[in-house]
């Protein structure tokens, strides 16, 4: 992938996390550790969608996200996923047109609500962005 394709599709990726954050900001408290973090995280309990991709395409899986912030997101799921895996996320599940973007796991816990994955935004990396590119065609909506 050449550099301006790369940073043209990362700023495709940025503006999808923004709007996603935007969104919960305006319905959802922030974090009271946010002067722990770089970005206020925002605690909602929607749905979202991801799909592991650095082994290939894979399955849309179901989770619920638990908070987002302008560097990543926390979510709940059936099963648990290893440090470092490059997930494909899609933040508007319901919107057809959506984009997903790229993540990667930074920790994973066993809950009684299942796995809780936390995962940072990847949208500088560009192995993450070429496999967004590669499967997103292959995924419905």
């Amino acid at each position: 992938m050449n550099q301006g394709v790369e940073n043209s599709l990362a700023g495709v990726l940025e503006r999808e996390i923004a709007r996603f954050v935007e969104g919960a900001a305006k319905v959802a408290q922030s974090s009271l550790y946010r002067n722990r973090r770089s970005s206020p995280r925002y605690h909602r309990a929607v749905p979202i969608m991801y799909m592991r991709i650095d082994h290939g395409p894979g399955n849309d899986e179901c989770a619920t996200l638990n908070d987002v912030s302008n560097d990543g997101l926390a979510f709940h799921c059936d099963r648990g996923l290893p440090i470092g895996a490059l997930l494909a996320v899609k933040l508007f599940w319901a919107e057809s047109e959506a984009i997903r973007v790229p993540a990667i796991v930074r920790h994973c816990e066993i809950t009684q609500q299942g796995f809780h994955i936390g995962a940072e935004f990847a949208t500088g990396h560009s192995e993450a962005c070429h496999l967004i590119e590669q499967v997103s065609g292959m995924w419905y909506g």
